[in-house]
């Protein structure tokens, strides 16, 4: 339904992240391997984008609110209860390679973790694709 793309910023010596988010409220993107899906498959119509940025930023303001009291567990932990593909596998494009393995989770950092026979990486930034378990 969503991509995020958070980028690295440095400027007079400070470190700040920018996150840009897309959400697919009336169409998803269609193609080979590509598995997305819209607003509009959990809804009888798409919503009017303003009025959807006013529930995003309500709900980003409630997340926000946890986070800052309690960290990123809290974070970490409704993310996982709602995350689709957990133990199956898993495609992530780095900048230097493909790997697949299983999505194990996100470690305490934030980090997506993928199982690769039997060992554990860590992927800090990807672009990520879930795939179908063969039948």
């Amino acid at each position: 339904v969503a991509g995020i793309l958070p980028e690295l910023l440095r400027e007079e010596g400070r470190l700040a992240v920018a996150i840009g988010i897309g959400v697919n409220l009336a169409h998803a993107p269609d193609g080979p391997g590509i598995r997305a899906t819209s607003v509009t498959a959990f809804t009888p119509r798409a919503p009017q984008p303003e009025a959807f940025r006013v529930i995003l930023d309500t709900a980003f303001r409630a997340i926000w609110s946890h986070y800052r009291k309690g960290g990123f567990e809290f974070v970490r932990t409704a993310w996982l209860s709602r995350a689709a593909g957990l133990g199956g596998p898993l495609t992530a494009r780095l900048e230097d390679r493909t790997v697949e393995g299983h999505f194990q989770g996100l470690g305490a950092d934030g980090e997506l973790l993928l199982d690769i026979a039997g060992e554990t990486m860590p992927i800090l930034a990807a672009d990520v694709f879930l795939k179908e378990e063969p039948s």
